[in-house]
């Protein structure tokens, strides 16, 4: 819809200053970084410029597939995407149980991308911080939530008892 597209580009645009006001508003501030680490002071970089770029190809992608997709390529689509981000619950699962019990977890098959660090399964204090197959927690938390939402939007819309045992699992890996 038209109001859907504003609404998008009104975000985009937000996020386009935010890339350049807030590096320089909050300056200093200690934040941790995938490639550089834990407590590295926030000043602009070219990562900022990055992310973005991602952002503007991402929404050009969506207004292309918008266009161009079938609704039947679309839900293909979501439905691999929400089979991604379960399968990714199940892990997380996993490794929490594994940093409660002490049993092995799978690192050298799930984290081969060498270019970033991945921070896995850590504790602050009694709160643990699980990342499943992404670099980060906060990583894992940008992908689950859309998935959760549309398994409960096709449960509301269409119940079946598969979306009710994959919204169960999303959450699981979200609650971890």
């Amino acid at each position: 819809s038209t109001a859907a597209a504003i609404l998008l580009l009104l975000f985009t645009t937000y996020a386009a200053a935010s890339a350049f006001i807030n590096p320089h508003m909050f300056e200093g501030v200690l934040y941790t970084n995938p490639k550089m680490g834990f407590s590295v002071p926030l000043r602009w970089e070219t990562g900022h410029l990055n992310q973005l770029f991602y952002l503007v190809i991402n929404v050009a992608l969506f207004f292309v597939v918008s266009r161009r997709c079938s609704m039947t390529e679309l839900q293909r689509s979501l439905r691999w995407f929400v089979g991604g981000c379960v399968l990714a619950s199940v892990i997380a699962v996993y490794q929490f149980i594994c940093l409660k019990t002490g049993l092995p977890f799978p690192s050298d098959y799930l984290y081969t991308n060498t270019t970033y660090g991945t921070f896995g399964a850590y504790e602050i204090g009694s709160f643990a911080r699980i990342n499943s197959t992404f670099v980060e927690a906060s990583a894992a938390a940008s992908f689950l939530p859309p998935a959760l939402a549309l398994t409960v939007w096709r449960l509301v819309t269409k119940p079946n008892w598969k979306d009710s045992v994959y919204t169960a699992v999303i959450l699981a890996g979200l609650f971890l």
